[in-house]
């Protein structure tokens, strides 16, 4: 039996990681494989922004991991950024399928290593999301999981005696590759944020994932004379205390976070405060920098993008990741106005503003009021009703272009906002958006006028 801990989808929980450090620490020996498989680095965390990602390598080196793959928040931050982390880690970051935006491979990535314990050797091959578009905008592409998979096993072919996959594809990806690929041995993955009891076998390959946010250290006792006969379970990080030395480095690494984003970039005149139920400056203010930056004539945005407003005075990076940590792209999309009104309508209900946020890339806490730039909303025979900004009543039945986020593109608190077509990314995320133009005064001006006449 060769023992194997692992983790996936931490998401900068460091709290709990120093934990699960604290396990490892206790439990590992010389014949221990430790491994992440991705999603471990969140950039909604201050001091991963400010290190462009050294903090998270850091703390794996400190917790003793062997490998780590590079899971979707790991690119969030783009190219460059993960290039330093790749080049910085003395844990090796691996993806056999993440390539340029070219196709050539980027460089010092590792696709895979080979690992001896207790005289055998394990190929640990890793694999990374299709994010589509979104890796297009910052700079990556992928090629096929299978492709990639075979191209390593071919070039390490007689090297290995038991390959392991470290996925952040998601677990019916990972079912795909066992039943395509009988070299696999065994399957850590992540994406999905399964948590396994014990092992799942598919197609005689045994797999196994442990959860999310730090609150598992997955344990695999894998068998190396029949790997379907391989146990897996999971270690609560709650039943250890912090570990010492990743708390100092935690500390530390924050420290040079907030020195370095703490520099002044703007200086705002006028006071932005937020409401996540009411209508508020800080909204409609970002909904106006929408229209701006897209040249569009209508823009929504939901108040729970941002966690708080911001005051008068000098603004920092720092300052802009505390309320805005969420990773969405500007984007653009035709929408019914049906649709939209019916989204806006449900939105004036504080139940609905105050529901948990939770979705793809939302690093806040509540879904928050639609707000909006170049409509008002009015009344007609006690039915809302949309006004463009000439006051002229817009037909329920027409599409109408709008910029708004890839959070309210997907129907992410509002399921009728999913109903659209034409969707353009764009590479900003809405606190980006915010830096460009928080000294704008004619948005500043606009951002106290109300868009509700009733």
């Amino acid at each position: 039996m060769i023992r194997i801990f692992h983790t996936n989808d931490i998401h900068s929980n460091f709290k709990c990681f120093s934990k699960i450090a604290e396990a490892i620490s206790k439990k590992k020996d010389l014949n221990t494989l430790v491994l992440d498989a991705g999603d471990f680095a969140d950039f909604k965390d201050v001091g991963l922004q400010g290190t462009n990602g050294r903090k998270a390598c850091d703390l794996l080196k400190e917790a003793g991991y062997d490998a780590w793959t590079i899971g979707n928040n790991e690119m969030f931050a783009g190219k460059k950024v993960l290039e330093e982390m790749i080049s910085y880690s003395e844990v090796p970051m691996l993806s056999a399928n993440l390539r340029n935006l070219d196709g050539s491979r980027i460089k010092d990535l590792k696709d895979s290593i080979i690992v001896e314990k207790n005289l055998n050797k394990f190929l640990i091959i890793g694999l990374s999301p299709n994010l589509g578009e979104f890796l297009e905008l910052d700079g990556f592409s992928i090629i096929d999981n299978e492709e990639a998979i075979k191209n390593v096993l071919e070039e390490n072919k007689g090297n290995f005696d038991y390959c392991i996959l470290l996925t952040h594809i998601g677990r019916s990806f990972d079912n795909k590759l066992c039943e395509n690929i009988k070299e696999i041995d065994l399957i850590i993955g992540g994406h999905s944020h399964n948590l396994d009891d014990s092992i799942i076998i598919c197609n005689d390959t045994p797999m196994h994932m442990s959860g999310e946010f730090g609150q598992n250290l997955g344990e695999v006792l894998f068998d190396i004379n029949d790997k379907t006969k391989s146990i897996g379970s999971q270690i609560k990080s709650d039943k250890y205390t912090e570990n010492r030395e990743i708390n100092r480095i935690i500390e530390k690494d924050n420290l040079e976070a907030y020195k370095n984003l703490s520099k002044t970039i703007a200086k705002l005149d006028i006071d932005l405060w937020h409401d996540v139920i009411e209508e508020n400056p800080m909204t409609n203010f970002i909904a106006d920098a929408l229209c701006k930056y897209t040249n569009s004539k209508i823009s929504i945005i939901n108040s729970g993008i941002v966690n708080g407003g911001l005051k008068k005075g000098n603004i920092s990076m720092k300052k802009l990741i505390e309320i805005c940590p969420s990773p969405l792209n500007v984007t653009c999309f035709d929408i019914m106005v049906k649709d939209l009104l019916e989204a806006i309508e449900n939105s004036l209900l504080s139940e609905v503003c105050l529901k948990d946020g939770r979705g793809p890339g939302f690093r806040g806490k509540y879904v928050g009021r639609i707000h909006f730039s170049g409509l008002t909303l009015s009344s007609e025979n006690s039915k809302y009703i949309l006004l463009d900004k000439d006051q002229n009543k817009l037909n329920e039945n027409a599409f109408i272009r709008v910029a708004s986020s890839d959070y309210l593109q997907r129907g992410s608190g509002y399921i009728s906002m999913r109903n659209n077509k034409n969707v353009k990314y764009y590479k900003p995320y809405i606190r980006h958006l915010i830096s460009m133009y928080i000294e704008d005064k004619e948005i500043l001006g606009k951002s106290y006028l109300s868009r509700v006449d009733m």
